[in-house]
């Protein structure tokens, strides 16, 4: 049966970098993105993300998108 549903961008998987992906596409406007998950939304993280959003180390950009995280998820 065809699906009527439709996207723009489709995110699988609701863990820290999958959530944040689908909103960072909404926000560069995207379109009409969906996310994806099983079960609850920023509740697990696959074998291949450590899960953590951390503020400091590494380059400016890195700080300001760390910074960023941490109020996103708070």
């Amino acid at each position: 049966m065809p699906s009527t549903q439709r996207a723009d961008a489709v995110v699988v998987g609701g863990g820290t970098v999958g959530a944040w992906t689908a909103v960072q596409l909404a926000e560069r406007g995207a379109g009409h993105v969906v996310l994806l998950e099983a079960h609850t939304l920023g509740d697990g993280a696959s074998s291949r993300a450590s899960g953590m959003v951390r503020a400091q180390g590494g380059t400016e950009t890195a700080i300001r998108l760390g910074l960023r995280s941490q109020e996103f998820y708070a």
